[in-house]
């Protein structure tokens, strides 16, 4: 990949990040390198650049990496580095997600790192909210809250007056993100991440679901721990067109790969412990490609690895309370049948 990177790419402009544009602080700030991979967003593109210029009272330097888009996406960000100088571009080949932050993170500078997805926003205060977590709390990764708004809607960015701090471990965190108690995602968005996490770690490229591919070698890594903050500090766009996620694809596979490699992972190292908790996401990855999949022969062999992947956990998952209630139910309705599970689910859909 770093080949590639140095062959194939172009890197603008070469002017070092300066914390202006957004009421930067001085250099005793740390530097905060965002991450922006961006394929085909041109409709979106310059709000979301326009939300992280915006950011106050921080120092930034802002990757946007055109992953060899057909449309104005690169234009858009050249534009916007010719006149900011915090904005850096880099223009690639096609890789995918993976592939471009891959390609950021091999050239950013800075202590922190923030992967913003280019259709998507930052409320004014979200990196200075984050890092002021960070320098209290001392953690390795600093996590906000989302909010999700329609395309085509204005997000309504509210804070709480006070926003309140969580602290887990790094076991916890992983507990957490695989159970979805809903304290914290496995998305790589809407947190801080130390830039030593990544000093030997990258996303694994041609998948989907890479967030979740690397929770274990990422969170793992988080010695200081995790802290979670209750002010929104992302923006996610929903239902937007030409998104990868809007249609139903055998790639939507990849989340049952990721989680029996993650198993495999803890089984390597002889950690049970967090077996329970990758059973439930499995339980859960497997429940929801059931009920999403069209019918018919096209898709029967991942129906059928749906419905043995939830016959092997549904036992462990009944009788454990820290799976999600309605995965649960649906573990114990799995006894019904395949034709069952996707007709409660077609009914909880509409």
């Amino acid at each position: 990949m770093d080949a590639e990177i140095s062959t194939k790419c172009e890197v603008s402009p070469t002017t070092p990040p300066l914390g202006g544009g957004g009421g930067g602080r001085g250099e005793d700030t740390p530097l905060v390198s965002v991450i922006v991979p961006a394929y085909n967003v041109a409709s979106w593109l310059p709000q979301c650049l326009e939300s992280i210029a915006a950011q106050k009272n921080v120092r930034l330097e802002v990757i946007v990496v055109d992953d060899g888009s057909t449309d104005a996406t690169g234009d858009i960000a050249r534009r916007m580095a010719e006149r900011d100088n915090r904005f850096n571009v880099i223009s690639k080949f096609n890789g995918g997600l993976s592939s471009a932050r891959n390609a950021a993170l091999d050239v950013a500078a800075g202590q922190w790192l923030m992967m913003v997805d280019g259709d998507d926003l930052l409320p004014p205060h979200a990196v200075s909210d984050l890092l002021s977590v960070a320098t209290t709390t001392r953690a390795d990764i600093v996590a906000g809250r989302w909010l999700l708004f329609d395309d085509g809607d204005e997000p309504q960015f509210t804070q709480p007056s006070a926003p309140a701090v969580t602290r887990l471990t790094a076991d916890e965190a992983i507990d957490a993100i695989l159970y979805q108690d809903g304290r914290i995602t496995g998305s790589a968005c809407a947190r801080l991440l130390r830039r030593q996490l990544f000093d030997t770690l990258r996303f694994p490229e041609g998948k989907l679901y890479e967030d979740l591919a690397i929770v274990y070698p990422l969170y793992s890594r988080a010695v200081a721990g995790v802290a979670l903050s209750s002010a929104v500090v992302y923006g996610y766009r929903q239902k937007r067109s030409g998104s990868i996620l809007n249609d139903f694809t055998p790639r939507r596979a990849d989340v049952l790969n990721n989680l029996e490699t993650l198993l495999r992972e803890f089984d390597s190292i002889g950690d049970a412990t967090h077996r329970p908790a990758v059973n439930a996401r499995r339980l859960a990855a497997a429940l929801n490609l059931l009920v999403l999949m069209p019918g018919g022969s096209e898709y029967s062999a991942m129906a059928d690895r749906c419905m043995a992947t939830i016959k092997e956990v549904r036992g462990g998952c009944i009788t454990d309370s820290r799976v999600r209630l309605k995965d649960r139910l649906a573990a114990l309705a799995s006894y019904g049948g395949k034709g069952l599970l996707r007709a409660l689910g077609y009914i909880r859909r509409r």
